[in-house]
């Protein structure tokens, strides 16, 4: 009844009181705020977000600023129907994204697996979950798109997309540092600045670091470091080229480093009998008849608080990721030709100790090398007589990935993972006809095929126990050592038709189709070996592709003189082949599960009720069901909850700006705060996991000086020290544990920002 008490407060408290998202507001004449028009690209071409006929939610760097966003992965706070955790389940990387929109996503890190929701910076596509959870750097906006993207996108994606656009060199010499301290000795500092070369050469630094002490403490190791800290640097070079009035050239080349501890995981629950936690306490120790007396044991002693763990692995989450990008945009009269090449490489070596006990139950180490190349080449314009707005792309994607995966276990070790060989390529074609000056139809189609190989180099490292009085030899080899490759090939067509009603009220529905493409299953033991004349390729597991048909209507509108607006979009989906992370035996693999539908809204309005005073906010609600299940989804019931699909998301905040007077300043006080029904964190609902629905409250106070020229924030985050769990993964079955990474605790931080 408290929950549902709660959000009904929520929703009243949001349309009462406005709700507001994807709107930019900034400070006008040092005292009160106005409501600015946002320019978004998402169709290829610049437009206003409310002229926009799609479900898209828009932020400005100052708009993030403002509700202390520092890194794409805390987006899904105001953002509605929209999940991000950086920790996926069993990576043990702080920097593994699971990205969700709308019930659709993918929680595995594995290179075998492609993401559900697309992540692109400056027009390139980020192919792997790890180091996805990127912080910002001289960010000047991002937006969040729904639904099946691919007539407009390079590399098409199912669930939606992450579109992050930076800002670039400036025709002046300027531009801001920052110093930020916190909690747990928090100091990150960065800077911006645009160094112009001459009049049509244009260069930017950009540099940020990172560092702040984890909050997991390893109660086995007093004085090893705390898990989940932060310590990271990024830097970002940038030179735009203007050798004509047609022609712009940028180069961007980015790295990161980050040498930080594994992921703030815990153990939540524990079962002594199952497969391997017997094994250690039947077998290797013999005096576990009371496992809890015996600290040699595995067992429920070990389960601490959400902060502690008794861990004696080495822990580790490193990554080294960097990328070299070319754009050009020529200008040809009644044609545009925009080019962007890019290549990107990640390094990554992460452990994780999923048992969280002084002794070893399951305990895995991975090692990630991959690289990409893409080229994607865009041709748009007008035609009859500007009536007609048209894009068309030709895209090609490669990547290599190379992942050996470590596992060590209570019965023995072994080697997982090995050679990743993808390929994908595409035409794609977009255009927007005005019939009337109100009426427009758009129409788009993508062709996509695609290649993917993976050769297994899998091999058992020790004697493996295997069941009483049998063991598997050291030297045996998991899978064959042979490549398996599958390929699908595609066509997915969108629909949109957009209505302007008056100036300030466009009404639009859209229909799109969507497809990501099967992979193979890495994660296998017990070895499985080929029969006799069989082909051993057949014997390497793998899963077809998944398909969705998405229906969507909804409006955009601005009233009461410009001072509020209201965007809605109600949807709904047709899963097919639907694509999810079960356990079965020893590891997490993912199957095709069968059918599922899902429908629900997102509501975004932003209102100024009196000069000075803004309320934000959003409200999201999904309702995600399986229609009918294959064999494959062990575990799942037709009554399952999907994972990382909350049914209700309701977002809201207030700020008010003083100005104090005399030239001393502007001083702007804001809470922010959002509500989450309750999320299941895997697919068979276990109920160790399962987080109920909580509040999260943020607030802050900046003061400005009257030139603009500094800026000081006082922060809290997570204002009322609420628990609650961000990931998780069970084991029951085989490894006798359940594991889980909280969000970090109630933290402060000041900030101090200049601009020159």
């Amino acid at each position: 009844m408290k929950n549902k008490t709660l959000m009904t407060s929520a929703v009243v408290m949001a349309f009462s009181a406005s709700l507001a998202q994807g709107s930019e507001v900034d400070a006008q004449d040092g005292k009160s705020f106005v409501l600015e028009e946002i320019t978004v690209t998402a169709r290829k071409r610049a437009e206003n977000l409310q002229n926009t006929p799609i479900s898209i939610t828009a932020f400005t760097a100052n708009d993030l600023e403002n509700r202390q966003i520092d890194s794409v992965a805390d987006l899904d706070e105001a953002t509605p129907n929209l999940i991000f955790d950086t920790a996926a389940p069993s990576s043990g990387s702080n920097s593994a994204a699971s990205v969700f929109i709308r019930g659709v996503g993918q929680v595995d890190f594995a290179p075998t697996t492609d993401p559900g929701v697309g992540i692109y910076v400056d027009g390139v596509y980020y192919a792997r979950a790890i180091g996805a959870a990127l912080d910002f750097l001289d960010l000047e906006r991002i937006s969040v798109l729904r639904g099946p993207q691919g007539t407009l996108f390079g590399r098409n994606t199912i669930g939606g997309a992450l579109n992050i656009v930076s800002k670039k060199p400036a025709p002046e010499f300027g531009g801001d540092s920052s110093v930020t301290i916190g909690s747990a000795n928090r100091i990150d500092v960065g800077t911006n600045i645009n160094f112009p070369v001459s009049d049509n050469l244009l260069t930017k630094i950009s540099a940020s670091s990172r560092n702040q002490d984890g909050y997991v403490t390893n109660l086995a190791l007093p004085n090893a470091p705390k898990l989940g800290d932060n310590d990271s640097g990024s830097v970002r070079a940038s030179l735009l080229w203007l050798p004509s009035e047609n022609i712009d050239v940028l180069l961007n080349a980015d790295y990161t480093r980050e040498r930080e501890e594994s992921a703030p995981n815990v153990l939540i629950a524990v079962d002594p009998t199952r497969a391997f936690p017997g094994f250690h306490n039947n077998v290797k120790v013999g005096d576990c008849a009371i496992p809890e007396n015996n600290p040699e044991c595995f067992s429920s002693r070990y389960i601490g608080s959400p902060f502690t763990t008794y861990s004696t692995q080495v822990s580790a989450s490193e990554i080294d990721y960097w990328g070299v990008g070319i754009t050009l945009d020529w200008r040809l009269g009644a044609v545009n030709l925009k080019s962007i090449t890019a290549y990107r490489n990640l390094e990554s070596y992460s452990t994780r100790d999923a048992d969280h006990a002084p002794m070893v139950i399951f305990e895995t180490e991975d090692t990630i090398d991959q690289d990409q190349f893409s080229q994607e080449l865009q041709f748009s314009g007008l035609a009859l007589n500007d009536k007609l707005k048209w894009v068309m792309g030709l895209y090609y994607f490669e990547e290599e990935a190379n992942n050996n995966n470590f596992v060590d276990i209570s019965v023995g070790t072994f080697r997982s993972g090995g050679l990743v060989k993808n390929d994908n390529k595409a035409v794609f074609v977009n255009a927007t006809y005005d019939i009337t000056y109100d009426l427009h139809v758009t129409a788009g189609l993508r062709y996509t095929k695609e290649n993917k190989g993976f050769t297994p180099d899998q091999v058992l490292l020790t004697p493996v126990a295997a069941g009483p009085g049998i063991t598997i030899p050291a030297g045996t080899r998991v899978l064959p050592f042979v490549e398996k490759k599958t390929s699908v090939d595609e066509w997915t067509p969108h629909l949109n038709i957009s209505y302007d009603i008056s100036e300030n009220l466009m009404v639009y529905g859209t229909y799109s189709e969507g497809f990501k493409s099967g992979g193979f299953t890495q994660r296998v033991f017990p070895p499985i070996v080929p029969a006799p004349g069989q082909d051993p390729a057949e014997v390497i597991p793998s899963y077809d592709p998944e398909f969705v048909t998405s229906y969507e209507v909804g409006f955009k509108s601005s009233f009461w003189e410009k001072r509020g607006r209201l965007n809605v979009a109600a949807f709904y989906s047709d899963y097919s082949d639907m694509q999810i992370l079960i356990r079965e035996a020893v590891a997490s693999v993912t199957v095709n599960a069968g059918e599922a539908t899902m429908k629900g809204f997102e509501a975004e309005l932003t209102l100024l009720p009196i000069e000075g005073l803004l309320v934000q906010g959003g409200i999201g609600y999904l309702d995600a069901r399986y229609d009918s299940l294959s064999p494959n989804a062990v575990g799942v019931t037709i009554n399952s909850k999907f994972s990382n699909a909350p049914e209700w998301m309701v977002s809201g905040s207030a700020a008010y700006t003083w100005e104090l007077g005399g030239g001393a300043g502007i001083l702007t006080p804001r809470i922010d705060g959002v509500y989450t029904s309750k999320v299941y964190n895997d697919a068979i609902n276990t109920p160790e996991v399962v987080q109920d629905g909580f509040l999260l409250l943020n607030a802050s106070l900046t003061y400005e000086t009257d030139d603009e020229n500094w800026r000081v924030v006082l922060g809290v985050r997570n204002l009322t020290d609420k628990v609650y769990l961000n990931s998780a993964s069970a084991n029951m079955r085989t490894g006798g544990y359940v594991e889980g990474s909280y969000a970090r605790p109630r933290e402060w931080s000041l900030t101090i920002k200049t601009y020159f």
